[in-house]
């Protein structure tokens, strides 16, 4: 596929979650396909996170580290034992605590499109420098690792929900700032687009005790997309 087509693609697909959100949110919480000890993991470090005034001053805890370490375990990441050692992964975590701390403030939800795209070269250069998986193609465990550090800012991504939505197919190696790139004005357009529905998600998820997984914006998105996914990918 062209780079053209793949845009108009995303856009083709963009929209049409776009026309069906809450239904694409209702389709996820219906078939809640994350629960257990998935859900439990990602629940607790985000409340480890969450003890800490920013994410740069997370970086200093090793029982988040550890925590997070778990549950991208949890969440797949190591199949094949790809994942690095965990000394590996704190260090490339803390080597980029600088351009953490300029974003660890901003919302997706509350970004013009010129700071969106300011966010996604940074989080691009960030992810060239992380140390969370082997693999040459390092997309997947390298977003889940910065949602669960910047959840209100970065998407968790995927092989069998976002980049099949968003690609069409899921078998393929591609720089992760590339695909970020490409991925990310459309995070931030479905994001501004139903703020509103995001922000009521993830309060009545408070009160749920977040076992809907409403656990912040990104999440909420990703969730839509899941929900799409389910709905007519599969």
């Amino acid at each position: 596929m062209s780079a053209g087509r793949a845009q108009q693609f995303m856009k083709e697909r963009t929209a049409k979650l776009d026309s069906e959100f809450s239904e694409c949110l209702a389709e996820f919480e219906r078939r809640a396909p994350f629960q257990g000890h998935r859900l439990d993991c990602h629940l607790r470090t985000l409340q480890l996170l969450r003890a800490h005034a920013t994410a740069a001053e997370a970086l200093d805890d090793d029982t988040f580290l550890r925590s997070l370490y778990a549950t991208l375990k949890a969440w797949g990441v190591n199949r094949g034992g790809r994942m690095m050692p965990f000394e590996d992964f704190k260090q490339g975590l803390e080597s980029q605590s600088e351009r953490i701390r300029d974003i660890q403030s901003l919302v997706i939800t509350q970004l013009g499109i010129s700071e969106a795209d300011a966010v996604a070269r940074t989080v691009g250069e960030i992810m060239k420098r992380l140390s969370v998986t082997r693999s040459s193609s390092g997309i997947v465990g390298n977003s889940k690792a910065l949602h669960h550090l910047l959840p209100s800012l970065i998407p968790p991504i995927d092989r069998k929900y976002t980049l099949q939505f968003f690609y069409g197919y899921n078998a393929f190696q591609k720089d992760d700032a590339v695909v970020f790139g490409e991925l990310y004005p459309h995070f931030h357009r479905i994001g501004t687009s139903h703020a509103q529905t995001i922000t009521e998600r993830m309060t009545a998820d408070i009160c749920n005790g977040g076992r809907k997984m409403h656990t912040s914006e990104t999440k909420v998105i990703d969730n839509a997309i899941v929900g799409f996914a389910l709905k007519h990918l599969q």
